[in-house]
């Protein structure tokens, strides 16, 4: 199990992870159709891709210029 996302290439593996088992939730009926070990996969992965995501610095706000 991956403890954290060091770049870009992994953070799309774990998307793709995680976009595999959305498809079969929904395909199979809904998350209780996954098994445990699956749900507890989903929740750990979304975690870490949350956390890189957490990560990225945004890109700066521009102000609207006064025109006082």
């Amino acid at each position: 199990m991956m403890y954290k996302i060091n770049n870009e290439a992994e953070y799309r593996q774990v998307m793709e992870r995680i976009e595999g088992y959305l498809q079969k939730s929904t395909q199979n009926g809904g998350a209780q159709r996954l098994s445990t070990l699956e749900k507890e996969e989903l929740r750990n992965l979304s975690l870490l891709a949350e956390s890189w995501e957490d990560g990225i610095p945004l890109m700066p706000i521009k102000q609207p210029l006064n025109n006082a």
